[in-house]
């Protein structure tokens, strides 16, 4: 996959765990979508990177392979959804095509605009 995203001429490549697994936080994903992720998870194949996101969340770089950036990304243990973890902490933000920024890529988990956005994370 590494490889295929030099080839397409792309600067980075993002690996994440499936975070659709469960109905109690993935309420707006239809069962038989968590049912495929439940039966197809693989989780993050390097220890450290595994744990960084799961007790921080976001995304890590791993490192260059020919040029190419190589990221890690999972939510935390303790996320909830919409990209907050329980202590309501940001661990995941979505840039959309409009301008808006979001938590997740459901925008009913809170949108902003950039600069709304800048003043929230200011404070």
């Amino acid at each position: 996959m590494i490889h295929f995203c030099k080839d397409m001429g792309f600067g980075s490549v993002k690996f994440g765990e499936l975070t659709a697994r469960t109905n109690d936080v993935h309420y707006f994903v239809s069962s038989s979508v968590i049912k495929y992720n439940a039966e197809h998870y693989v989780s993050i194949p390097v220890q450290e990177f595994y744990e960084k996101c799961h007790n921080i969340g976001g995304t890590f770089l791993w490192k260059e392979v020919d040029s190419l950036r190589v990221y890690f990304n999972a939510p935390p243990d303790k996320s909830i959804s919409g990209g907050l973890d329980i202590d309501g902490k940001i661990y995941h933000r979505v840039l959309f095509c409009d301008q808006k920024l979001g938590n997740s890529w459901n925008r009913y988990d809170g949108i902003w605009d950039i600069q709304e956005y800048v003043n929230y994370v200011g404070k």
